[in-house]
């Protein structure tokens, strides 16, 4: 296709003059102002990558079953039950609704002793106090849920110590503004340059881009440079998915070792064409063929 192309326009334009541009130039709005792009070939999202990761803290395991959410879920329980149970138990109601209830049994039982008989069943100790019908059901209610959640909390935790797990600092785009353990980088007069710093940058990209609005030495020129600063773990590198996989794989090849990951998520899924001259014929001969 090439050939054909090249040796119908050959008599046409003087030498040193090019026609058609073979390589994968990523097509952007900036580009386009200025050059022509042939219909997209291949289109491949952007990703980042980041150093490996180390092993998550053994000391700390004991919270990694669950998340922050459970928790605190846990902990607001545990402190409103104490003082429901409380008044529960006093509640001048609690005879019309349970007449066998004996009121000043329960009186007896201070906030802080509702508050121990909840962290003693927490961690599955038996405690016997005095109380009403209605706080008994209350604190039935809860012991399902213990029950329950020891359960689960203790097969996630034998997995968590069983099988070491990475740290995953960055999962994304989004997340690079929110932790401060890597600075960012991509390539000067990238697709990714245009797409971070360009004049219609908003959002997220914005976000990205602005650390290099007024200095731009955080930048690298070449792809080499990228990730070597992902090696060094200071910099994680956003560059298309493709080179990223290829990058991996050369650096476990060479080391023997996983000292580079791609965080999960993707974004940008640019096009990929050649280019040619704004308004020829080039483009139209090789997008109809």
């Amino acid at each position: 296709m090439k050939e054909y192309v090249l040796s119908r326009y050959a008599s046409l334009h003087p030498p040193q003059e090019v026609d058609l541009g073979v390589t994968s130039f990523t097509i952007t709005l900036e580009r386009a102002e200025v050059i022509d792009f042939t219909f997209p070939f291949y289109v491949e999202p952007s990703a980042i990558l980041t150093p490996a990761g180390g092993t998550s803290k053994k000391i700390l395991a004991f919270l990694s079953p669950f998340s922050f959410e459970v928790w605190l879920g846990v902990l607001v329980s545990f402190l409103v039950l104490g003082p429901l149970m409380l008044a529960l138990s006093r509640s001048p109601s609690g005879a019309f609704l349970y007449p066998y209830n004996t009121p000043n049994a329960s009186r007896r039982v201070s906030l802080l002793g509702y508050y121990w008989m909840l962290c003693a069943s927490l961690f599955q100790q038996g405690v016997t106090y005095p109380m009403s019908s209605s706080s008994r059901v209350v604190f039935g209610a809860w012991i399902v849920g213990v029950i329950a959640l020891t359960c689960a909390y203790t097969g996630v935790l034998i997995s968590f110590l069983t099988v070491p797990r990475a740290e995953h600092v960055v999962d994304g785009l989004h997340s690079l503004p929110t932790q401060s353990d890597f600075q960012w980088t991509f390539r000067r007069n990238s697709a990714h340059h245009s797409l971070f710093l360009g004049k219609d940058s908003d959002g997220i990209y914005e976000q990205i881009g602005a650390p290099f609005v007024d200095y731009e030495d955080g930048l690298v020129d070449e792809n080499a440079e990228g990730i070597q600063k992902v090696l060094d773990q200071t910099h994680v590198f956003i560059k298309e998915r493709s080179f990223l996989d290829f990058a991996v794989e050369e650096d476990f090849k060479r080391t023997g070792e996983c000292h580079l990951r791609i965080a999960r998520e993707e974004f940008f899924p640019a096009g990929f064409g050649w280019i040619h001259q704004k308004g020829d014929d080039v483009g139209k001969l090789f997008n109809r063929e």
